[in-house]
C-alpha cells in the first residue's frame, strides 16, 4: 500500500486497505525509510552518543501522521467491510 505525502490512498482498493500484511510492511517501510534519512554522518559527528533519542524523536515527528492516517485507512476499511457484509446478509433468503 502506498500513501502519498496528503495522506491519500494510492491504490483506492478497500481490500488492499485490509491487507494486515501490506499494512505492517507499509508501516516498517515507512519506519525504516525515516530512520535511514535521519542518521547522516554530520550526525553522527555533530551528535554523537546523544544521536539514539534525536533520531528517535525525529523519527517518531515524521511517522505519527502517517501512521494515523494509515490505521484511519484501515479502521474505516474494516466497518465498511462489516458494513457490506451486514448488509448482504440482509438480502439472502
Amino acid at each position: 500500500m502506498s500513501v502519498d505525502k496528503k495522506g491519500k490512498d494510492t491504490i483506492g482498493s478497500t481490500a488492499a486497505v485490509t491487507d494486515v500484511r501490506e499494512l505492517v510492511n507499509c508501516i516498517l517501510d515507512k519506519t525504516t525509510a525515516a530512520v535511514l534519512s535521519e542518521i547522516t554522518g554530520d550526525a553522527i559527528e555533530q551528535h554523537g552518543k546523544d544521536l539514539g533519542p534525536i533520531v528517535a524523536g525525529a523519527v517518531r515527528k515524521r511517522l505519527v501522521p502517517d501512521m494515523e492516517s494509515l490505521i484511519m485507512l484501515f479502521k474505516n476499511a474494516a466497518y465498511t467491510q462489516g458494513f457490506t457484509s451486514a448488509i448482504g446478509s440482509r438480502s439472502l433468503p
